[in-house]
C-alpha cells in the first residue's frame, strides 16, 4: 500500500507515527486549564427560513363596556310574582287534566261486587270514548240523569254487556248476545240474571239495540239499578272508562 493511500486513510505507518503526540488547539486546550468553554463561532442559521424561535401569543381583549355585567338582584316582589306564575301554570294544568282527562272517583254500593265494592276509589279516563268504540266487558261511568227509574245525580258504575245493534236476551238466569249464551268470568260463582216486573213490561229482557244504544249491567245482578230497568244507555250518557282501582292499596289493578 502507498503512502498516498495511507495518509489518505488515516492509518499510521509504524510505531512512531502511533506514538507521536496529538495536537490539540489552543482554543480547547483551554477549557483543561480555565474550565470555562472557549466562546467557538458557530454559522447562524438562514435567519429568512426560521428568522427566530421566539412564541408569540395573540390574546384578544375586549372593551369593558361590551362584556355582559353581572346579573342584578330582581328583588323580593319579581320573585314572588315569578313563583305564583308558576304555581297558576300548574293549577290550570291540573285542573285540565282532571276536567277532561284522568279523575278520582269512588264507588258508593254493592252493585259492582265482587269486583268493585263500597267505598273503593278508581281512575277514570274521559279522552279514550273520542277516539275509540266501546267494548263488551269494559267498565264505564255513566250519567243516568233523567232516565225512568232512576232519581239520583251520582253517576253509575256498571259494565258493558250489549253492543250497537246486537238483541240481548235474558232469560233463565243467563245472558244471551245474539242467541249465543254470554260468558261472564267477572261473575261470581252461581249468580243468576233476572228480571222484574217493570222491565219484563218495558220488554228490556228481549231488546235489540240502536246503532248508539248500549246495555249495561252490574256484576251483583241481584242489587244492580241497570238497564234491565233503566234500557239501553245512549253513548252520550258514557262519560269515562275505568282504567284502575287504586284503593284499597292492596287490591290495586288496572282494568
Amino acid at each position: 500500500m502507498s503512502d498516498h493511500q495511507d495518509e489518505f486513510s488515516g492509518i499510521p505507518n509504524s510505531k512512531e507515527e502511533a506514538a507521536a503526540p496529538i495536537v490539540i488547539p489552543s482554543e480547547i486546550a483551554a477549557v483543561g486549564e480555565s474550565g470555562v468553554a472557549p466562546s467557538i463561532p458557530v454559522k447562524q442559521e438562514e435567519d429568512d427560513e426560521f428568522p427566530s424561535k421566539i412564541v408569540v401569543r395573540r390574546v384578544r381583549t375586549e372593551p369593558v363596556e361590551v362584556l355582559p355585567g353581572a346579573p342584578k338582584d330582581k328583588g323580593l316582589l319579581y320573585s314572588l310574582l315569578d313563583t305564583l306564575r308558576f304555581i297558576s301554570l300548574g293549577l290550570v294544568i291540573g285542573i285540565l287534566l282532571v276536567v277532561f282527562v284522568v279523575q278520582r272517583n269512588d264507588v258508593y254500593g254493592p252493585s259492582m261486587e265482587p269486583t268493585l265494592h263500597e267505598k273503593d276509589a278508581v281512575f277514570v279516563e274521559m279522552v279514550s270514548k273520542y277516539f275509540t268504540t266501546p267494548q263488551r266487558g269494559d267498565i264505564m261511568t255513566i250519567d243516568a240523569t233523567g232516565l225512568t227509574g232512576y232519581t239520583k245525580k251520582e253517576k253509575i258504575i256498571k259494565r258493558l254487556i250489549g253492543l250497537p245493534g246486537e238483541t240481548v236476551t235474558i232469560k233463565d238466569g243467563s245472558v244471551y248476545i245474539n242467541g249465543t249464551l254470554l260468558d261472564e268470568p267477572y261473575l261470581a260463582d252461581n249468580v243468576p240474571t233476572y228480571m222484574n216486573d217493570s222491565g219484563t213490561a218495558s220488554g228490556y229482557d228481549n231488546i235489540t239495540l240502536g246503532i248508539d244504544e248500549y246495555f249495561f249491567m252490574g256484576d251483583n245482578r241481584g242489587a244492580s239499578l241497570d238497564s234491565r230497568v233503566l234500557g239501553p244507555i245512549t253513548a252520550s250518557r258514557i262519560k269515562a272508562n275505568v282504567i284502575a282501582k287504586i284503593y284499597p292499596f292492596d287490591e290495586i289493578r288496572l282494568f
